[in-house]
């Protein structure tokens, strides 16, 4: 198409409004851009027509400072400003651009494209001393291109639709600096990823309500960028009764991000055939990190190595791990929390997660509570805290069902431990190796009975006593002694049956007679059960005369007449049990009187025996009296 002469109504109308300055921009009366039939050649207006107002050269004319506005035109050619000065705004509402734009290392004031239709913009080392707005309907179905540009106000890209079928990246603004915001609120982006990486933002990254459909990789990209507000991927309220769902097809990469402000995805869907659906490892966030209310993650979230100031919440979220077509994740792994720093709370109350929950060697300022959750990965680990550290109460209460799947605590130290029988995994599916709590919160079963069916469920691992070691320790401070003396048994019985058969038979000899030292009376019961049958059995001897003194004489005499000196002590039985079961103490009755000799009778091997027992049983009972014999103090 050529060039409208100076007399064509539409240019003359133009330069009559740029002259002028008009409250409302030129309107040449199209409408719906999208549609090339509600454009004709009375809307038309050229490329180069606008190229040689914007930079000054057509000829005696002065722009008003509001600049070049127009409105429901066609702009057919190229509109190629690169490397071009544009030294007044440019306004393009509901226009109709046949071809991309073109603004590379391009200086310019501000850019408006309110509701227009391009074939994509082309923007790379552009500099804005103002605001860039795709905004309002506006439609692009090429690549829009940022990369390094630098932009003093805005870039609104809100309430816009953009698409590309012949490059991966649908808009790319790698290393664009905004100083103030990016928004995307109710945006559409289709078959191409939105990808803002290593960008510095000076204020917030805003997509509430927006819609980003790249399902097979990655849809929205702002890894190793600086965002100075918060990154808004949740909900756009529309009036008081509806507000639009932030929703992802693909992945959400938030690499290496470093977000001063908070992450809000607050009621987000997101979905991915991706590693996960966010992906957000050695993230940075002063501020809090809010996964709840609605919000899905159908592929997992990832949040390895990540820093959060603030709180991270999970609650009422739903977060599932699909089978991964990449093959380098792990496939069951729905959140990933590897070495995750928090300095608030661990809000996990109320969630739903179908996978494995992975919170390795994670360090909590605060709480973290699980109360209400649901787990399920069965046959593998459903829940990990391994080696992690949560400076305030673990909360594990309340799960209704119970979780499916294995739970390891190992060497995971808590301030505090709440939980109930609810709440815990089935029989063996339990690893509480190192694991290390305070005290036992509220409603958590302090009875022995319930405590001991918890260490049972610690099976799949080779039996280790530090569990019991450490549930004793907490019961004691907590003044249930008694619960904590079963336990402190049951620890002992359970290392007895993994020793040897010498060291088995000591051990069972310990537990009856001494409850392995925590049930010291039990030695005094058999002290005082020996002595009273020692009475009874040398009193029997007595009666059959098988007891005589031990001087010979005086037993001479007794054995022919019965009779004894008056300085001779007679013989009392029960004295005698206990002189000769004493060890150390004499009572003088095993000094004057013995079973008799003529061989080695029953009774004097009982009395061996006897004597045996009295060194062993006064030496047990001495020991568990002063807990030497425990084997924890």
């Amino acid at each position: 198409m050529t060039e409208p002469t100076i007399s064509d109504p539409q240019k003359e109308k133009l330069l009559g409004f740029i002259r002028t300055g008009e409250r409302e921009p030129c309107d040449l009366g199209g409408h719906n851009p999208s549609i090339p039939d509600h454009y004709g050649p009375e809307q038309t207006i050229t490329a180069t027509l606008l190229y040689q107002i914007c930079t000054g050269n057509y000829p005696d004319l002065k722009v008003h400072s509001k600049g070049v506005r127009l409105k429901g035109a066609k702009i057919v050619g190229v509109l190629d400003f690169q490397s071009a000065s544009i030294l007044y705004p440019l306004e393009l509402i509901d226009c109709r651009i046949e071809e991309a734009i073109y603004l590379t290392s391009a200086k310019i004031k501000n850019l408006v494209l309110k509701g227009s239709f391009t074939q994509g913009i082309n923007a790379k080392d552009m500099e804005s001393a103002g605001n860039v707005s795709l905004c309002n309907e506006f439609i692009s179905t090429k690549q829009i291109s940022f990369e390094r540009a630098k932009i003093r106000g805005d870039l609104n890209c809100s309430y816009a639709s953009f698409s590309c079928d012949d490059e991966p990246k649908a808009f790319n603004a790698d290393g664009i600096t905004v100083d103030g915001r990016i928004l995307f609120q109710n945006s559409k982006v289709r078959d191409g990823e939105v990808s803002i990486k290593r960008a510095n933002i000076g204020s917030n990254f805003n997509c509430r309500g927006a819609n980003f459909d790249y399902y097979t990789g990655t849809a929205l990209n702002l890894s190793g960028s600086e965002i100075g507000g918060s990154v808004l991927l949740t909900d756009e309220e529309i009036d008081s009764s509806c507000q639009k769902q932030f929703t992802s097809s693909g992945e959400i990469n938030l690499v290496d991000t470093a977000i001063k402000g908070n992450l809000n995805c607050r009621n987000a869907k997101l979905k991915s055939a991706n590693d996960f659906a966010l992906n957000a490892d050695h993230l940075s966030v002063n501020g809090g990190v809010y996964l709840n209310n609605g919000f899905t993650a159908d592929g997992g979230v990832s949040l390895c190595l990540a820093n959060i100031d603030g709180h991270l919440k999970f609650q009422k979220a739903k977060i599932y791990k699909m089978q991964c077509q990449c093959g380098t994740a792990d496939d069951d792994e729905a959140i990933n929390a590897y070495g995750i720093k928090i300095k608030g709370h661990l809000e996990f109350k109320g969630t739903s997660v179908t996978g494995k929950v992975n919170f390795f060697g994670a360090a909590i300022g605060g709480n973290f509570t699980c109360t209400g959750a649901r787990i399920n990965n069965p046959g593998d680990v459903a829940f990990c805290i391994s080696d992690a550290e949560v400076k305030g109460t673990f909360y594990w209460n309340r799960m209704d069902p119970p979780p499916i799947g294995e739970i390891v605590f190992a060497r995971a130290k808590v301030g505090e431990y709440e939980d109930d029988k609810l709440s815990w995994p089935e029989a063996d599916l339990l690893n509480l190796d190192g694991f290390v709590y305070g005290s036992l919160n509220g409603e958590s079963p302090t009875d022995f009975k319930n405590r001991l069916t918890w260490l049972n469920h610690n099976g799949k691992t080779p039996f280790r006593p530090q569990p019991y070691v450490q549930l004793i320790k907490v019961l004691r401070e907590l003044g249930h002694k008694k619960d904590a003396r079963e336990i402190a048994i049951k620890k002992q019985i359970k290392l007895n049956n993994e020793a040897h058969l010498p060291s088995r038979i000591w051990s069972r000899f310990l537990q009856v007679t001494l409850g392995y030292g925590y049930k010291p009376w039990r030695a005094l019961i058999l002290v005082l059960l020996t002595i009273i049958l020692g009475t009874a059995i040398f009193y029997t001897a007595e009666k059959k005369a098988d007891m005589v003194p031990t001087d010979i004489e005086v037993a001479e005499k007794y054995l022919t007449n019965g009779d004894l000196p008056s300085s001779y002590p007679d013989f009392i039985p029960p004295v005698y049990s206990l002189d000769a079961f004493l060890p150390v103490v004499q009572l003088g009755q095993v000094k004057h009187w013995r079973p008799i000799s003529k061989s080695i009778s029953n009774y004097q091997i009982y009395l061996w025996c006897h004597i045996i027992l009295g060194w062993l049983l006064t030496t047990l009972a001495v020991a568990g009296l002063s807990g030497i014999v425990k084997k924890d103090k």
